[in-house]
């Protein structure tokens, strides 16, 4: 410890989301749908900038999951790089729960999203999720803080800079990043529950901030 104690500083950072200054637009066919706050969409905010925005193609990738084995892979066969991905909360049914409880943390999603080159990511909220936590309860959620202490490099534990915003929809919203997609959202959901390996690019380009 430090001065012949038992206890050690560390150095937090809290983060507060500003909802009137987030906003979250769809451009689909060159026509644009911004979204609105708590109704279809919500943030976490940052833990490296005040203020960051980014716009790029959305692809869909499952789970955004991949098994260190490489026998369950969302990314094979789609380009992301540059990109924002949208992606399921938790992981394959079909893992061991160790695993599967593994997968399903944010930190690791980030973290694969980060290796695949991903700028952002849009977290799709299910039926079967808000038969957990309703989505009122995770609106509610966001008016708290969050903290992460510092590492002595002052970088932010578990975050990732290159992934500029990342925002989670509702179940309605996410339904309408489906509508004109290979695949419907129903079948997005029946074949998550099947834990079918899914991913292609989504007919729309998303902008964040």
């Amino acid at each position: 410890g430090q001065d012949g104690t038992y206890y050690q500083r560390v150095p937090l950072r809290e983060i507060t989301i500003e909802p009137d200054k987030c906003a979250v637009t769809i451009t689909e066919n060159g026509s644009a749908s911004q979204l609105k706050w708590g109704q279809d969409f919500i943030m976490r905010g940052s833990a490296v900038s005040p203020d960051v925005s980014i716009e790029a193609p959305v692809v869909f990738v499952g789970y955004g999951v991949r098994t260190p084995d490489g026998k369950y892979d969302d990314y094979a066969g789609v380009d992301v790089k540059g990109k924002i991905v949208a992606a399921l909360n938790g992981a394959p049914p079909s893992l061991p729960s160790e695993l599967r409880a593994h997968l399903s943390a944010t930190r690791e999603k980030l973290r694969t999203a980060r290796e695949h080159g991903v700028v952002g990511v849009l977290v799709l909220w299910t039926a079967k999720d808000d038969k957990i936590l309703p989505w009122p309860r995770v609106v509610i959620g966001t008016g708290f803080p969050s903290m992460r202490w510092l590492g002595p490099d002052g970088i932010p534990s578990d975050s990732f800079p290159d992934i500029k915003v990342t925002a989670i929809l509702s179940q309605l919203a996410s339904e309408r990043l489906f509508q004109h997609a290979p695949k419907s959202w129903t079948e997005i959901q029946r074949d998550a529950e099947a834990s079918k390996p899914q991913g292609f690019l989504l007919p729309v380009t998303a902008s964040m901030r």
